[in-house]
C-alpha cells in the first residue's frame, strides 16, 4: 500500500508539472507544431536517464525510485518510460526487440488513436 501511495503522490506532482509547463509554453509561444509535447517528452527522457544512472550508482530506498521514476516522471510523461525501456533493450543487445518496440509503440499507438476516433464518430453517426 505504501508503494501505491508513493507512486500516486509522485504521479500527481508530475502530472501537474506537465500541465503547468504545457500551459506556459502554449501561452508564451505560438506553434503550428506541438513543441510543448516534444519538449516535455525529451526533458522527461533526460531526467529518466539521469535518475536511472543515479539509482544504479547509489544505494537509495526503492520507495525513492518509485516516487521519482514511476511517480513523478511517469506522471510528467510516460514517454520517459518508453525511452528507458528502449535503452535497456539496446543495452542488452536486443536490437530486434528494441526496433519492434519502437515501431510497434509508434505505429500501433497512432493507429489506436485513429481507430478510437473513428469508432466514436461511427457511433455518433
Amino acid at each position: 500500500m505504501k508503494s501505491i501511495l508513493v507512486v500516486a503522490l509522485g504521479g500527481a506532482l508530475g502530472t501537474v508539472a506537465r500541465y503547468l509547463l504545457s500551459i506556459w509554453l502554449k501561452q508564451s509561444y505560438v506553434f503550428s507544431f506541438p513543441w510543448h509535447t516534444l519538449l516535455i517528452n525529451i526533458t522527461g527522457c533526460l531526467l529518466m536517464g539521469i535518475a536511472f544512472a543515479l539509482f544504479k550508482q547509489h544505494s537509495m530506498p526503492s520507495t525513492m525510485q518509485l516516487f521519482l521514476m514511476v511517480g513523478i516522471l511517469g506522471g510528467y510523461t510516460t514517454f520517459s518510460s518508453f525511452g528507458l525501456e528502449t535503452w535497456l533493450l539496446l543495452e542488452n543487445r536486443a536490437y530486434m526487440q528494441a526496433c519492434c518496440y519502437v515501431a510497434g509503440s509508434n505505429l500501433l499507438g497512432i493507429g489506436a488513436v485513429i481507430g478510437g476516433y473513428f469508432m466514436v464518430n461511427s457511433i455518433r453517426g
